[in-house]
């Protein structure tokens, strides 16, 4: 029967850790840790931004890119473009209302 090296390892012991001046270690680690939390927040809703934006572009490109194979005007096809583009607004503002609504 094999052994389990995590039974054996201390470093996760928090009870025995910081017992002199605890509050001092305590807060500082709760100040680190929102500090972290902040950065990774602020680091994921920058890549979310940037994803959309990059998907944005690739949405437009595509569905323009479409319309021009099918031989659709080059106007009419900027018109249509541009009535989804307000479609999709509509409906990511629509699903971001319900999601508010919902876990608030």
């Amino acid at each position: 029967m094999a052994t389990n090296d995590w039974d054996d390892d201390d470093d996760f012991d928090f009870e025995d850790q910081g017992q002199n001046n605890q509050g001092s270690n305590d807060g500082d680690l709760v100040k680190k840790l929102r500090k972290a939390l902040r950065a990774k927040e602020k680091e994921n809703k920058d890549l979310a931004e940037r994803f959309e934006s990059v998907s944005k572009v690739q949405r437009e490109q595509i569905v323009n890119q479409v319309l021009n194979q099918k031989g659709v005007n080059p106007k009419a096809a900027r018109l249509i473009l541009k009535t989804w583009i307000a479609l999709m607004k509509r409906r990511s503002m629509a699903c971001l209302k319900t999601t508010l609504t919902f876990s608030g």
